[in-house]
């Protein structure tokens, strides 16, 4: 998932103190992160604009982005990866798709990502009521699904204290599994019942890191829908995955250091080597 900088070698955020300090700001929330600490967020939404654009022009725009529908609570969210791995970018729009807020989140992960995506979902699998000789397949699916499932929410929850509550965090590490759709003699029946059964839920996140992968949440907590293209546009896997976040969408500590070593060449780039002592 690591990207490079798009960004011009004469930037002219190097005469804009307030975007020079942001960047050593993202920077220390790197360094924070990469230290253990939960991910950092920092606000554009005092900032000026033209301050503002010079920050995202430096921060540049990397492979992934999110669009989350809105919710009760929560009005509708964009989320890209800048060109720096591990620092997000996001906008919360209004009814007219206004922007009401932006900042910038440095971590593994947004989030809002977790937060939202199985808002509504339901908890557990529900078999369906209606599957006959042509959904044989589909109903293997379902029923790995369900004891893969259940495994997960044994890991995620050791102490026995399992719930279906959807707010109660998961206290152990679970391990994701991937169902594999395109090593199985699916009909269109089948698909259409797995469709159906699994719903869909508020998260849509492009990644084009490699060709093109596809990922949308299901409306079963926490069963995502992964698919993988090549450049030309033809399919190279369909899968269901249950995890947390599918590890397309993740950045790893390498990632993080990566960005780390960047975002510090990028500012003696700008001639902001001094907001670094050492």
């Amino acid at each position: 998932m690591t990207g490079h900088p798009r960004t011009s070698r004469t930037l002219d955020i190097a005469d804009c103190p307030a975007g020079v300090d942001l960047l050593a700001r993202v920077r220390r929330g790197l360094e924070r992160r990469l230290a253990g600490f939960g991910n950092v967020s920092v606000p554009l939404r005092s900032l000026a604009a033209e301050t503002r654009a010079l920050v995202l022009e430096a921060l540049g725009e990397g492979d992934i982005q999110a669009d989350i529908d809105g919710s009760e609570g929560h009005p509708r969210t964009l989320l890209r990866e800048t060109a720096f791995a591990g620092v997000w970018y996001w906008q919360r729009l209004g009814p007219a798709s206004e922007v009401l807020d932006d900042g910038l989140e440095i971590g593994d992960c947004p989030q809002l990502m977790l937060q939202c995506a199985f808002q509504s979902a339901s908890a557990r699998l529900e078999w369906p009521p209606e599957h006959d000789a042509d959904t044989l397949g589909a109903v293997g699916v379902l029923a790995e699904l369900a004891a893969h499932l259940d495994a997960w929410r044994r890991a995620a929850w050791p102490g026995g204290g399992v719930s279906d509550s959807l707010s109660q965090p998961a206290s152990g590490n679970p391990q994701p599994h991937c169902v594999n759709l395109g090593l199985m003699p699916l009909t269109p029946a089948d698909r259409v019942l797995l469709d159906r059964t699994l719903g869909q839920g508020p998260v849509r996140i492009l990644n084009r890191a490699y060709g093109q992968c596809e990922i949308e949440a299901t409306g079963v907590r926490p069963i995502w829908r992964v698919r993988h293209f090549n450049c030309d546009g033809r399919r190279l896997l369909d899968s269901l995955e249950i995890a947390n976040l599918p590890s397309a969408v993740v950045a790893t500590a390498e990632d993080l250091a990566d960005s780390d070593a960047r975002l510090g060449e990028l500012c003696v780039m700008i001639g902001a080597a001094h907001v670094f002592p050492g």
